[in-house]
């Protein structure tokens, strides 16, 4: 089996370490810290259950040291949130060798970025693609313990599209996937978009009253709060539609990834909050990489999202922040393009 590398061992990429370690293939996992890293190695490996099957997978080598981690290897993961992309790209760049390719899993435009930064070092020949989302539903149960509710199978597209046929052949041996339109597509159906932001910025107050143990996936999408979610994912079709890719509806979107609506849970009223607790990169992950990029791209192409603006409003607001200035949009890429066809020309031939 091929070598592969993930760098990050949050929750996603200890849950593709121990599933990829397990079906047989030679894992590196890299993580900045020791700590992860130290709770592993004394575990012996990384405990996986759910829909996985129970296991403890242990990949071949586990470091802090990115530059062994890379080393020869032809496909690196990147399963990070969207603000640890740029650390990584800037970390890995020097060791990489042409012919590598590098999988944002998921992206939140995360490729335009490493893109621009390995084409400014005068880096060539890597492939650099993302995935919508992760390929699991998944959770820690401990420092090295990981559990896998659901197996998704999400859109990937490379940058520039190009490539797509490549990367899906390569990123299919190691998960299921299908092949998107482009990057840009990808991006913006991130569900996280439309499931985070909306139940999280409308139900603060209950939030935090329960110091954050509320579960805005059952208790907080109450009919109020779907209806400002149907909203958003209008804003995020018809932006779909304009960027040349295939409109869906968020129900249709987990239709497609295989496992229905899971994002509304069905708990029972004895325990109705106490199974959830409220994840901050919610807000700084999901507004500035993921709603802003979405605003962006509807200013330049002239799609209406008066919803997606205010929710930026509103979370600006709340931290006294200024997320469009410090969060990823056209201008802070540094995509400077006039039209529709210049924009897709990028994505499509990468200039």
């Amino acid at each position: 089996m091929p070598e592969v590398a993930i760098l990050g061992a949050g929750q996603g990429g200890c849950a593709l370490a121990a599933d990829l370690t397990l079906k047989g293939h030679k894992v590196n996992l890299f993580n900045r810290t020791k700590e992860r890293i130290g709770a592993i190695e004394r575990n012996g490996g990384i405990d996986i259950s759910g829909v996985a099957g129970d296991g403890k997978g242990l990949p071949g080598l586990l470091t802090t040291e990115i530059s062994r981690a890379i080393d020869g290897v032809e496909t690196i993961f990147v399963p990070v949130p969207a603000y640890g992309q740029r650390f990584l790209a800037d970390a890995c760049a020097p060791h990489l060798r042409a012919g590598q390719r590098l999988i944002l899993t998921p992206g939140y435009g995360g490729t335009i970025e490493l893109y621009k930064i390995f084409k400014a070092k005068m880096i060539s020949g890597i492939i650099v693609a993302e995935t919508v989302t992760l390929p699991y539903g998944c959770r820690f149960l401990g420092p090295a313990s990981v559990t896998i509710n659901n197996f998704f199978v999400p859109k990937i597209a490379a940058l520039p599209s190009r490539d797509n046929g490549d990367i899906v052949d390569n990123v299919k041996t190691y998960v299921d996937v299908r092949g998107g339109t482009n990057v840009l597509e990808v991006a913006i159906r991130n569900p996280n978009l439309i499931i985070h932001p909306p139940p999280v910025l409308l139900n603060l107050g209950c939030l935090e009253r329960n110091e954050g143990i509320f579960n805005v996936y059952d208790e907080g999408m109450s009919p109020s709060v779907l209806k400002c979610m149907e909203a958003l994912d209008r804003e995020v079709m018809s932006l779909t539609s304009a960027i040349g890719g295939k409109p869906i509806r968020i129900e249709d979107l987990y239709e497609e990834f295989g496992c229905g609506l899971v994002y509304r849970m069905d708990l029972s009223s004895e325990k109705k909050g106490k199974e959830w607790l409220f994840q901050e990169r919610f807000i700084t992950e999901d507004i500035p990489y993921g709603l802003v990029f979405l605003e962006s791209l509807c200013e330049k192409l002239r799609v209406s999202c008066p919803v997606t603006s205010a929710l930026i409003n509103v979370a600006d607001s709340i931290r006294s922040t200024n997320y469009r200035k410090e969060g990823r949009n056209l201008q802070n890429l540094g995509i400077h393009v006039e039209s529709r066809d210049q924009l897709v020309r990028f994505v499509e031939q990468g200039n």
